[in-house]
């Protein structure tokens, strides 16, 4: 394994396209986890891309490992190893292999929100926000369930972004607006009338009301009044019926 881990970064991309494709037969015929997990282990120690494109290409059951690696590393207490981790999720996002709607049912997507429902660490909860955003528009129809998770983590990041200014540098203070106005812009996109029903309830006090005022009234003016506001309902959104035909670009 070792001479191949290191053919694999070879300067020659010949050589490393015909290591990768050693990889992609042997998780063709290795049905037990100890392949994934070492491929894992050495991204981990090398964040090598090379490694990360042959995870996105894994197929049954291996995603299944990735996933619980993922989780038990998002899960962790060290740093590094979790933006390293998110770093991963982030790359299989934007390549969306087949397998990747299994994710909402395994408990990597329950993970990834507790992470952004309790982080303060400010790189971390870019990068599972930014994952977040790159997420839905790919599983709509299976994010139903965790819309009350997804919108707590907005209202606690809108209350974050409202009381600790102070604490971040203008850059990262600039990153998550941006974020946080990326994630305002899908949940008012596609779910409209459970995101609007949602605001309505969560700042309709005057202990909330200046977190509204500073951070969700700013972006609520920036778009135009959604047609599915009158068109559809809470319940019509989120069924499967409205997104089986439409590709996470049609999202």
């Amino acid at each position: 394994m070792a001479e191949l881990f290191h053919q694999l970064e070879s300067n020659d991309t010949r050589i490393a396209e015909e290591v990768k494709e050693k990889f992609h037969e042997q998780f063709k015929l290795v049905q037990d986890s100890w392949l994934l997990y070492g491929l894992y282990e050495y991204y981990m120690v090398s964040n090598s891309v090379r490694s990360m494109e042959i995870m996105v290409n894994i197929r049954e059951p291996h995603y299944n490992y990735l996933f619980n690696k993922l989780s038990d590393t998002i899960k962790g207490s060290k740093l590094e190893p979790k933006v390293q981790a998110l770093t991963l999720l982030g790359h299989i996002l934007r390549k969306e292999p087949f397998w990747l709607y299994k994710i909402t049912e395994h408990h990597l997507l329950k993970d990834l929100l507790k992470l952004l429902k309790t982080e303060t660490d400010i790189l971390l909860l870019l990068s599972s926000l930014l994952a977040l955003v790159v997420l839905l528009p790919i599983v709509p129809s299976r994010m139903g369930q965790y819309l009350p998770e997804v919108f707590e983590i907005f209202s606690r990041l809108a209350a974050w972004n409202c009381s600790n200014p102070e604490k971040l540098v203008e850059e990262q203070m600039i990153h998550m607006q941006v974020a946080l106005y990326a994630l305002f812009q899908r949940l008012y996109g596609m779910y409209p009338c459970n995101f609007l029903a949602y605001l309505r309830n969560q700042y309709r006090s005057k202990e909330q009301m200046p977190i509204f005022v500073h951070t969700v009234k700013p972006m609520l003016d920036t778009v135009k009044m959604h047609p599915l506001l009158v068109t559809a309902s809470k319940d019509k959104e989120t069924t499967t019926e409205r997104w089986k035909k439409m590709g996470a670009h049609d999202v």
